[in-house]
């Protein structure tokens, strides 16, 4: 099983993933937020030598609304007489949204591959992140986010890392949906292009199967509003700018890991989460380096992840169903 998970990590290249697809920007979609995370991967060793990779990581993220639009407008179709086929053929709804996003954090990393103890990562992002209802009742989601990525000392040197999403969401009722797009990165002069296709699907009363390949894939159980349990597999990592034997490289990190997380909800604001995983394939990639080697896998190993978040405001579909209750959108 190990075998063909890492060759499915190679054959996609996960360190070009890792840096390219960012599952929080399609899950940011639906709500302005803050959200504070934690994360530790325990020391792990690597298959060919005795040095121990292991990081730590704290970040914050800040989602608020721009520009919201609401409106109907109302055009007599009678090419049906059927009451039904009248209001959808006559009303057509125009809905959009434009939030903001910026995202700051630090990493305490330890390669293993030199005498330097512990590296010092920081980075910071900022962007938009549009919604928009299209005429057949679709939505259409756009990210675009640019920022820094780099280890203390290569703060001179910095390079500008940019990444974004386009795609396309249908639902098809409150547990079933879908959507697909492309996810694209720039850095350091490279270009990476990606495309995804993701859902939700109905497994069981209270849960559901969801879904973004090549990303992530999990099951979600959730008795109430309160709580929800998950677990699955996730492609995830990250690439720094690195000083490295007096020069600047990028460090890239990838992984495969199994997860179980749990997520309560203190109210409607308020909430917090804790996963724990185990990483089944991970390893640290060094480019842009005159040496031999430059793959490092890792053995497996675990980690852990904590966070709190508030939501706040309603999101853009939360706002055009209120508007047609309160008689704001009169059709």
């Amino acid at each position: 099983m190990k075998k063909l998970i890492l060759l499915f990590v190679i054959a996609i290249s996960s360190s070009a993933i890792a840096q390219t697809f960012e599952l929080d920007q399609v899950e940011q979609m639906w709500r302005p937020r803050i959200r504070a995370d934690f994360r530790y991967v325990a020391p792990t060793k690597y298959q060919d030598t005795s040095s121990k990779f292991s990081s730590t990581e704290q970040s914050i993220v800040f989602t608020f609304p721009i520009k919201t639009k609401l409106g109907a407008d109302l055009k007599l179709d009678l090419s049906s007489l059927k009451l039904k086929d009248v209001l959808k053929n006559s009303v057509s709804i125009k809905a959009s949204q434009v939030m903001g996003s910026v995202k700051f954090g630090s990493k305490q990393v330890s390669t293993g591959l030199d005498s330097i103890k512990t590296r010092n990562l920081y980075y910071g992002y900022a962007g938009v992140f549009g919604l928009k209802l299209t005429k057949k009742y679709r939505i259409m989601f756009y990210s675009l986010n640019a920022g820094f990525n780099e280890q203390d000392k290569t703060m001179n040197t910095l390079a500008l890392r940019a990444n974004g999403v386009i795609g396309q969401f249908h639902i098809r009722g409150l547990r079933k949906n879908y959507y697909y797009g492309v996810a694209a990165s720039y850095g350091d002069g490279q270009f990476f292009p990606m495309p995804f296709f993701g859902g939700m699907q109905p497994a069981g009363s209270k849960g559901t199967i969801n879904f973004t390949i090549p990303a992530q894939i999990y099951y979600q159980y959730k008795p109430n509003q309160k709580h929800a349990i998950s677990t699955g597999l996730t492609l995830d990592g990250f690439r720094y700018g690195m000083q490295f034997k007096n020069e600047r490289i990028n460090f890239n990190y990838a992984n495969v890991n199994m997860f179980a997380n749990y997520r309560y909800k203190l109210n409607k604001t308020f909430g917090f989460r804790v996963q724990a995983g185990y990483n089944l394939v991970q390893r640290v990639v060094l480019s842009d380096i005159d040496i031999k080697k430059t793959r490092y896998p890792l053995q497996p190993g675990f980690y852990v992840e904590a966070g709190i978040f508030t939501v706040f405001g309603k999101n853009l579909f939360e706002q055009v169903t209120a508007a047609v209750n309160d008689g704001v959108l009169n059709f």
